[in-house]
């Protein structure tokens, strides 16, 4: 039966070279049942040979040989317990070229110059530059990957995770709750009555007419033509709009789709088609919804010049490193949620301000030794506050009451001075 590939021929264009340190995750189950369709072979010995040939006597091969069965308290026992990290890891396990390292949880099976070396480390640390993925480190190692997202093999990120100190997701997100909550809370008791202190008089006050918020059903007229019928056909609109839905499910569930700006439009689009049913009533809503944003239209593009300016200049790291400069451990997350806070104004955007914000907050905090997750959240919390000085969120509501943002600017600068007096004092001397 002929071979599906030259196995030589096909590491030499894979972009290796020779003495290189590699490691390899795989997954070979579609490229063996490939060549079973097509009658022909596929060799996982072969491959491998193929590769410590080209690599020559000074270059090392390694291959996950990972195993949970310590962690479940079985006896680990190199030359037979399985591997989960792939048929080739354990196809390997005997092989007369490799050896296994002892670490009963991330241990690999070793072949070439140095596999002497890295089977008798002896690290406690999984991920310590004293391990094979130190190794691979100190020695510019290659990983590669066959058939496999690297977003799901890629073990390496861990170490650097470790190196960094990364706080673990479930103490990073549990405490960063708690901080939110506490500060929810608390603007939820305070505000009311601020609120409350701030109501007008009678006289003073505006009311919005309910019958403004029901939302009007358009009443077709004239449905006389085909394209009028066409226009206002339920099939039409709903038919379009679960296509949509169910092209974008499939898109994230079995796809591996990610959000991105056309995902997002798309799911917006296709939610506004089927929530609306019809056409006609989609092109009502736009039609009515435009005249009362066409302030954010139009604000829009001068805010993305604006973000641009701040972002390429230089200028929003500039204002962040000012306020860190000033800044200890104990201090750095008050000045980085007024730095977030001033930021903002420029740069209406928390994707946008995180890239900016970053880069320099982290770093502080590492150099400091600040509380990282209290970090975090107060350049998130400083995004949010300077919103109440730009209020598109009332936008729908001031139109509705006949009120423009200056109207209410007064009430948000008050909220603003508040909120902002309070989350500092959480953010600052929260335990």
């Amino acid at each position: 039966m002929n071979e599906i590939i030259d196995y030589k021929d096909f590491v030499k264009k894979i972009g290796i070279k020779r003495n290189d340190k590699i490691i390899i995750n795989s997954n070979f189950l579609n490229i063996m049942i490939s060549a079973k369709k097509k009658q022909k072979s596929f060799d996982l010995i072969k491959l491998i040979e193929a590769f410590l040939d080209f690599l020559g006597n000074k270059g090392t091969l390694l291959i996950p040989s990972y195993s949970w069965d310590f962690i479940k308290k079985k006896t680990f026992i190199s030359e037979k317990t399985k591997s989960i990290s792939g048929s080739l890891s354990n196809i390997l396990i005997n092989h007369k070229k490799f050896s296994r390292t002892s670490n009963p949880i991330y241990s690999f099976l070793v072949a070439g110059k140095d596999k002497k070396k890295i089977c008798s480390m002896k690290h406690k640390d999984s991920f310590s530059l004293n391990s094979p993925f130190g190794y691979l480190i100190k020695n510019n190692g290659k990983n590669l990957f066959f058939d496999v997202d690297y977003k799901d093999s890629f073990t390496f990120v861990h170490l650097a995770e470790q190196k960094t100190k990364v706080i673990p997701f479930n103490k990073n997100w549990i405490y960063a709750l708690s901080i939110a909550a506490l500060i929810v809370i608390g603007l939820f008791i305070i505000m009311p009555l601020v609120n409350r202190y701030m109501l007008p008089s009678a006289k003073d006050s505006i009311y919005v007419d309910k019958t403004l918020l029901a939302e009007p059903i358009p009443k077709p007229n004239n449905v006389t033509r085909p394209a009028d019928k066409i226009e206002h056909s339920k099939l039409l609109g709903l038919g379009i709009g679960v296509l949509g839905l169910v092209y974008l499910a499939n898109y994230f569930v079995f796809s591996g789709g990610s959000l991105n700006l056309n995902s997002v439009i798309a799911l917006f689009l296709f939610s506004a088609i089927l929530l609306h049913q019809t056409p006609y009533n989609l092109l009502n809503s736009l039609q009515q919804a435009v005249p009362s944003g066409a302030g954010i239209i139009i604000q829009f593009p001068f805010y993305a010049g604006i973000m641009a300016i701040m972002v390429q200049t230089g200028l929003a790291q500039q204002i962040s490193q000012g306020f860190i400069a000033i800044a200890s451990a104990q201090s750095l997350p008050f000045w980085s949620f007024l730095s977030a806070g001033l930021v903002n104004i420029f740069v209406p955007s928390g994707g946008g301000q995180w890239a900016v914000q970053a880069p320099i907050v982290i770093p502080a905090a590492q150099a400091l030794g600040a509380d990282m997750p209290r970090v975090a959240m107060a350049v998130a919390w400083g995004d949010a506050w300077t919103n109440l000085i730009q209020p598109f969120w009332a936008l729908p509501v001031l139109a509705i009451a006949g009120l423009k943002a200056k109207d209410i600017m007064g009430f948000c600068l008050v909220q603003l001075i508040i909120t902002g007096v309070f989350i500092s004092l959480v953010l600052s001397f929260y335990p």
